[in-house]
């Protein structure tokens, strides 16, 4: 077994609660990146506990209990945020690429410099507003610091697909915060 995983018989009623005690904290993080609500995140991993409890008993042997964890939690909270943007007027939009194409920044372009808490604050709500799939990308990057290649085994999705999809949502994080500074991008 890896570390931090439960020492208990896999499909076990101790294994299960092993693994959400040992990951609980992690497991919220998670969904927090992409609610940004204490409440809801912690909905969020309750509800991602009920269903893995439901799947605890035929959880295979070669199956690592951290990563499967944490995609029930991730499916969980981009479902939670999606209905969230559903119910919002005007509902969700349209991902569309960029016609812009690739954003040059030069030292000259740097923003001027604001309280790092408020950059912090501007950032997260940019990121809280990126569609599917560039939000979960870039909190998988640098919240939960995965490498490409485990984003693209996790998302199941080809490596160069995850690189772009990365690229294209730090183009548009840079955009808003030029934007939100009243420069041209």
């Amino acid at each position: 077994m890896s570390m931090g995983e439960p020492e208990a018989p896999r499909g076990s009623r101790e294994a299960f609660d092993s693994l959400v005690l040992v990951h609980a904290d992690r497991l919220k993080a998670i969904a927090y990146a992409y609610l940004k609500d204490d409440a809801e995140a912690e909905d969020v991993v309750q509800t991602a506990y009920l269903k893995a409890w439901k799947q605890w008993s035929t959880i295979g042997q070669s199956v690592r209990m951290r990563p499967w964890i944490e995609r029930v939690v991730r499916n969980e909270s981009v479902d939670r945020w999606r209905r969230r943007q559903l119910e919002r007027p005007g509902g969700m939009s349209v991902d569309r690429p960029d016609p812009a194409g690739s954003v040059a920044f030069e030292e000259s372009d740097a923003p001027p410099r604001l309280d790092p808490q408020r950059q912090l604050r501007e950032v997260q709500g940019i990121i809280a507003t990126l569609p599917e799939p560039y939000r979960s990308v870039v909190i998988m990057r640098y919240v939960q610091r995965l490498s490409y290649e485990q984003i693209a085994l996790e998302l199941d999705e080809p490596l160069g697909t995850v690189k772009t999809h990365l690229c294209r949502a730090i183009r548009r994080i840079r955009t808003q915060l030029h934007g939100e500074m009243g420069e041209e991008p």
